[in-house]
């Protein structure tokens, strides 16, 4: 499989040439799975497709049965220390989250904030992760406590 790499205003575009357009965060999550299958191959774990492009049919099937907008990306349903999970919302490591002022960039990520702060207050460990890298990091750290 070839990938290309485009540069555009708002960032790099991945292009496969068999499937057109390749969401710059699902290669990111393909990383991830694949990490978490090798290195915790007993962890239950699961991938939100919400944030992941559909056709108009199957957008419209997805927006009915969601509470809202802005649920994580990953789950990781293995109860560590006082969390009963880890909730991540992945982002590209070139990704704006916060503004100076340490506001939401955006008002999507408004959205994938509130229910951020909603599953901790409901006991999950729960917070964006920029790239692979500060990914792993925060399973590994979330997975290995009281080890």
């Amino acid at each position: 499989m070839r990938y290309s790499q485009v540069l555009s205003p708002i960032g790099i575009i991945i292009k496969n040439r068999s499937m057109g357009y390749v969401n710059p965060e699902y290669l990111i999550y393909k990383q991830i799975a694949y990490y978490l299958r090798a290195q915790y191959p007993g962890v239950l774990f699961h991938f939100d497709s919400s944030g992941l492009h559909h056709t108009k049919t199957q957008a419209g099937m997805l927006k009915a049965i969601q509470k809202g907008k802005g649920f994580p990306d990953l789950m990781i349903l293995a109860p560590r220390g006082k969390y009963h999970g880890l909730f991540l919302e992945i982002k590209t490591e070139a990704a704006r989250i916060y503004t100076k002022s340490l506001l939401p960039a955006d008002d999507h990520i408004a959205d994938q904030e509130q229910w951020l702060s909603a599953l901790r207050m409901n006991g999950y460990d729960a917070d964006f992760a920029r790239g692979f890298d500060e990914a792993k990091m925060k399973i590994d750290i979330y997975l290995n406590q009281g080890d």
